[in-house]
Order: C-alpha cells, then structure tokens, then sequence
C-alpha cells in the first residue's frame, strides 16, 4: 500500500466518519419530531375521548330531563282533571242538598 492510497482511505474513512455522525444528528432529530408528534396524537385523542364523554353526558340528561319533563306534564294534567272532579262533587253535592232542603 503507497501514502497516497493511505491518505485516500483515510479522507474516505473521515468523510464517513462524518457522514454517520450527521445520520445520527438527523436521527436524534427525527426521534424528537416523532416524539412531539405523538404527545399531540395521544392529547387529541384524549380530547376527542373527552368530547365524546361530554356528548354522551349531555344526551343522557337530556334523555333524562325530557322524560322527566313529560312526567310532569301527565302529572299536572292529572292533578286538574282531579281538582275538576272536585269541584263537579261538591257542586253535586250542594246540589243535592239544597234540593232536599225545599
């Protein structure tokens, strides 16, 4: 082997060298981009896991309060039938006494 076929396999090894050390920069760097972008994905996901438990929160009350709601509406119907009735007995009633009393 000459110097001269040394000096080249040294600037080849060099040059190597360099470009192994610039892939791993480029690799540490890219690791990182995949890092942030995964604490992104996984904090979307807990948003939109959120939202749909929010969403389905609010549908069941909802589901709940309607139901309730329509409850207190027979309720109150039932409540003026019967305070009708009421009053159509005592006015029977009063009818019919003041029929025995001529």
């Amino acid at each position: 082997m000459t110097v001269e076929q040394g000096n080249q396999i040294n600037t080849l090894y060099k040059s190597y060298r360099d470009q192994i050390d610039l892939l791993k920069v480029d690799t540490q760097l890219n690791r990182v981009k995949i890092d942030s972008l995964q604490r992104k994905y996984d904090s979307l996901g807990r948003l939109m896991y959120d939202a749909m438990q929010y969403k389905w929160k609010y549908e069941a009350n909802r589901e709940i309060f309607l139901s309730q709601e329509k409850d207190q509406r027979g309720r109150d119907r039932l409540h003026e039938i019967s305070k009708g009735l009421l009053i159509l007995i005592v006015l029977i009633q009063f009818g019919t006494i003041s029929s025995l009393h001529k």
